[in-house]
């Protein structure tokens, strides 16, 4: 006695030289497996999963694994502008090498400083939280090197974080109430 699954709710087999084939032949297939299965615990936990399996679909979600190519290093050199105010926001960077300077110019005046970035600190989230163009230029004052998180990988991680999200929001609150009263 020979029976082997094939694909779902489909098995072949061979029982005393008679040729199965079908959902029937899947049927015993699974007959046959759940008496192997040691303990009635066991078999009810397996007989259960495979009853659900009959009655609903399978899931349909899907991990797309080339997503993770999103989030990127990248190395900027002395000089180097990463973000120009008025740009649309497309990535958060999280500096692990280097410094740089956030820049503002507002119409009519020179540009002013906003301070000095260092490792371990962040920069576009603001554009990114607000949906709003970059508040801000931020340019390189020594070689940089920076995490790059996509906008859809950022706002992922936002939305699905509330600890994250918080503190980035409380963060980028801070930053504009700091520019609003230089």
């Amino acid at each position: 006695m020979v029976v082997v699954g094939v694909g779902r709710h489909t098995a072949v087999g061979r029982i005393f030289g008679v040729h199965i084939a079908g959902f029937f032949a899947w049927l015993l297939w699974r007959a046959i497996y759940l008496a192997k299965v040691p303990g009635l615990r066991c078999k009810v936990r397996v007989a259960i999963d495979w009853a659900l399996d009959l009655l609903f679909p399978r899931d349909i979600a899907k991990i797309d694994l080339r997503r993770t190519e999103q989030l990127a290093r990248a190395h900027f050199r002395e000089g180097d502008v990463i973000v120009r105010q008025g740009e649309i926001g497309d990535h958060f960077y999280i500096i692990e090498s280097g410094q740089v300077e956030i820049v503002r110019q507002n119409q009519g005046e020179p540009p002013k400083s906003l301070g000095i970035r260092g490792p371990g600190t962040s920069f576009g989230e603001i554009a990114l939280l607000k949906d709003a163009p970059r508040t801000a230029t931020v340019r390189c004052l020594t070689p940089v090197d920076v995490l790059r998180f996509a906008r859809q990988d950022f706002l992922t991680l936002t939305r699905s974080h509330d600890a994250i999200r918080s503190l980035l929001e409380k963060e980028a609150e801070e930053i504009l109430e700091k520019e609003a009263a230089k």
